[in-house]
This record gives structure tokens, C-alpha cells and sequence, in this order.
């Protein structure tokens, strides 16, 4: 894959789905940046000694841990220069028909509705609950959406008043 800023490809599976990945610079830069960070306080820990063979897994930046042939723990350069290979891509799963440039503009747009779930969450106090029925589903979701919809135009009213 060509890794110009906001260059894209797409891998396509039997199953109907599609893998669309995107470079861009700035998701390069930023990765870069975050990895070097955690980095340097995986070396902090290291140095002070409170890494332990129990923290060498997969989970964040103790991707980089290995454990020697003496039973040492130590940091993988290998694992970290390997890493940074992957700076500036973004993969995307989709089943739609929608274009690459779509689908990614679409996936950009997502703190939105992530910001929706956390209002409904929290302020609106919308937790799961134990329905059997898809009618009592439905009408639950439903009654949710309302309430969402209801507090978001009470937001946008206070807005344009100048009271929020």
C-alpha cells in the first residue's frame, strides 16, 4: 500500500465484507508520538525494577517485553522498530456498498453517536434492561430515542438563547 497522506485501499473478502485501510500523516505522527511515550515509561519501570514476568503480555506498550533465555525481563528494539511500520494506518470493516472515501468520512463521524450513547447513559439515565419481547425492546429503544431527541432540542433552544 502506497503510504502518501490520505491514500487508501481496499481488500475485499468472499463473505461480502470489505477492509478499507487509510494512511494519513497526521495519524502517523500521532502514533509515533504515543508510542514513544509509552515507551519511555515502559523504560522508566524498567530502569526502577518494577517490572515483573507477569506484566509481559500483549496489553498496550508490554507488547514490547520479552523475557530472555535467563528468566530476565527486557525490551524488545525488534517489537518497537516493527511497530512503527504500522504508523498512519487505520483499517475499517464494512459490509456496505458505500466508497472507501465514504465509508471513512462515515467512521470520522462516530464520536457523535458515541457522545449520544454517553449523554443517554449518563444523563439521561438510560441503562439496559431485562426485555423479552422484540415489541417491549422496541418500545424501550424507542421511548430512549424520544427522550434523547427531546434533550437535545431543549440543548439546542438553550443554545440559541444564550442560556447554555
Amino acid at each position: 500500500m502506497k503510504t502518501e497522506d490520505q491514500s487508501c485501499h481496499e481488500y475485499r473478502y468472499k463473505n461480502g465484507e470489505r477492509l478499507i485501510v487509510s494512511y494519513s500523516e497526521k495519524r502517523a505522527n500521532k502514533d509515533a508520538y504515543n508510542r514513544n511515550r509509552g515507551v519511555a515509561r515502559l523504560r522508566q519501570a524498567y530502569r526502577s525494577g518494577h517490572i515483573t514476568k507477569q506484566q509481559v503480555n500483549k496489553r498496550g506498550y508490554n507488547k514490547f517485553l520479552e523475557i530472555s533465555k535467563d528468566i530476565e525481563v527486557c525490551i524488545s528494539e525488534q517489537k518497537i522498530a516493527e511497530d512503527s511500520k504500522w504508523d498512519g494506518l487505520k483499517g475499517y470493516i464494512t459490509n456496505t456498498d458505500l466508497d472507501a472515501g465514504r465509508v471513512i468520512e462515515e467512521y470520522h463521524g462516530l464520536w457523535v453517536v458515541e457522545r449520544a450513547f454517553r449523554i443517554s447513559k449518563g444523563t439521561l439515565d438510560m441503562r439496559p434492561m431485562f426485555h423479552f419481547t422484540e415489541r417491549r425492546i422496541e418500545a424501550h429503544v424507542c421511548i430512549c430515542f424520544v427522550a434523547y431527541k427531546v434533550y437535545k432540542e431543549l440543548e439546542r433552544l438553550m443554545t440559541r438563547a444564550a442560556i447554555l
